[in-house]
C-alpha cells in the first residue's frame, strides 16, 4: 500500500472526508460504510459482521486528507477527469501615468504591438500557460487511462466436485464451494478484475498474496483498493507487482450454489491464469 492508496476509501475510491475505522481493521468513508452495513451487515473486504456503533473516527487521517484535497492537480478515477486549479492573474500597476486620450491610446497600442519585446510578452503570457496546462492534462490522461487497455478472460464452473470451506458466525452460514486460480503478472500496475456469474448463481471472490489457507480466510488476504460486491458480479481493483504471487479464490455469495463463471482482468498488460 502506498501513501496515496492509504488515503482512499475502498468503497467510494475517493479521498476520505470523514474516515472511520471498522472492527475488520480497515478504514472507510463513514457514509459509505454505514450504508454498506445497513445493506449487507458484513465487511466488504473480510465479510465479518460489522456494527455502525463500533465505527471509530480517524481525526488525524481526516486532517491529512483535507490537506491532500488542496493540491493543485487532482484526478477522479470514477469520472476519469483531471481537475486543475483556477488561474488568477493579479496585475499591479506600479507606475502611475495620466490617462491617454483616444488618439494617444491608438498610437500606443500600434507601437507596442510592433515591438518585438511586446510580442514575446504576449506569446509567453497566453500561449505558454495554455500549452503547459494541455501538457499536464495529456500526461495525466496517458498515465491513468490509456495504459489500462489490455484485457484477459478466463472461464470455469463451480461444481459439487470442488473444494469446500465452512462459514460460521455470518449472516449466511454454511458450506461454500470454491476454486483457487493463480494470477501471473508480467507488468507492474493497477489491474481491475470483474468476476461475473454466467447463470442465476451468485458469485464472489477474494484475492490473496503468496498462499491461500481455507481454514483461515483472513491469512494473506489482500487489502484491496476497491471492491464492489453484487450477487451476480464482483469487482476488484488493486496494484499488482510481478514479483508477487497472487491467488484468486472464487466462491459464491450464498452457500450451496454452483454454476459457470467468467473472470475479466484489465490492466497495462495481459495476465496468465494457472
Amino acid at each position: 500500500m502506498t501513501e496515496e492508496t492509504d488515503l482512499v476509501c475502498p468503497i467510494t475510491l475517493e479521498i476520505f472526508r470523514n474516515p472511520v475505522k471498522a472492527t475488520d481493521g480497515h478504514i472507510y468513508e463513514r457514509d459509505a460504510i454505514e450504508k454498506w452495513i445497513v445493506d449487507h451487515g458484513t465487511s466488504p473486504i473480510t465479510r465479518e459482521t460489522l456494527k455502525i456503533n463500533e465505527l471509530i473516527p480517524q481525526n488525524e487521517l481526516k486532517r491529512i486528507c483535507l490537506e491532500k484535497r488542496k493540491l493543485s492537480v487532482s484526478y477522479d478515477p470514477n469520472e476519469e477527469k483531471v481537475t486543475l486549479p483556477r488561474l488568477n492573474y493579479i496585475v499591479t500597476n506600479t507606475i502611475r501615468i495620466n490617462p491617454l486620450n483616444n488618439q494617444q491610446q491608438s498610437n500606443f497600442n500600434l507601437t507596442n504591438l510592433s515591438n518585438p519585446i511586446c510580442f514575446f510578452l504576449i506569446l509567453f503570457s497566453f500561449i505558454f500557460p495554455i500549452s503547459f496546462l494541455i501538457g499536464i492534462t495529456q500526461g495525466l490522461t496517458n498515465s491513468f487511462v490509456q495504459d489500462v487497455d489490455v484485457s484477459t478472460t478466463y472461464s470455469d464452473t463451480l461444481s459439487t466436485n470442488d473444494s469446500i470451506y465452512t462459514q460460521n458466525g455470518t449472516i449466511y452460514p454454511g458450506n461454500y464451494s470454491y476454486k483457487t486460480i493463480e494470477i501471473v503478472i508480467s507488468t507492474n500496475g493497477f489491474y481491475g478484475l470483474e468476476i461475473q456469474s454466467q447463470s442465476s448463481t451468485s458469485i464472489d471472490g477474494f484475492l490473496y498474496k503468496n498462499s491461500f489457507n481455507s481454514s483461515d480466510l483472513s491469512m494473506n488476504l489482500v487489502s484491496l483498493i476497491y471492491k464492489d460486491k453484487k450477487y451476480s458480479q464482483t469487482y476488484l481493483g488493486n496494484y499488482f507487482f510481478q514479483t508477487d504471487k497472487y491467488i484468486l479464490m472464487i466462491t459464491t455469495y450464498f452457500c450451496c450454489q454452483y454454476g459457470p463463471f467468467q473472470i475479466l482482468i484489465t490492466g497495462p498488460n495481459s495476465v496468465l491464469f494457472r
